[in-house]
């Protein structure tokens, strides 16, 4: 797995940063000169491109005090604004993610063993795994 640059767009190849449009031209100039050893950077593409399909770009503007800015800044130690922002929010997704869960009750996947978390404590309850689609019935 390469390292991906969400934020603009470009994928890691050889040491070097490559969007989308780059990569297609290179697949192209190794087709057009007869060169078909490109499987490296096709695989690259798709990479690229599933990652970015799996993304969305969120595109947000606001104000904080200077006196916020600062702790943002002391807590992400990065030069890049938007580097702080992304790792504060991410952060906080992981951390409200796992406090969902929180006092949930679990049960474990028959087939795989993958923990389910019970939705309710309403019985019975019928859950899907979300590793294996497992349905698993629940009656107490």
């Amino acid at each position: 797995m390469r390292k991906i640059r969400l934020e603009d767009a470009k994928i890691e190849y050889n040491g070097e940063w490559f969007s989308v449009d780059d990569l297609k031209n290179m697949v192209q100039e190794k087709m057009h000169s007869g060169d078909m050893k490109f499987a490296d950077l096709a695989d690259t593409l798709e990479e690229l491109n599933n990652a970015l399909e799996k993304s969305h770009t969120l595109e947000t503007h606001f104000v904080i005090s200077n006196q916020d800015y600062g702790k943002l800044k002391s807590l992400c130690k990065s030069e890049d604004d938007n580097i702080c922002v992304r790792r504060a929010i991410m952060a906080y997704i992981g951390k409200a993610a796992s406090e969902d869960q929180k006092g949930k009750a679990t049960v474990k996947c028959s087939k795989c063993k993958e923990p389910i978390v019970i939705p309710s404590s309403e019985r019975p309850i019928v859950v899907k795994c979300p590793k294996c689609g497992t349905n698993c019935r629940l009656t107490l």
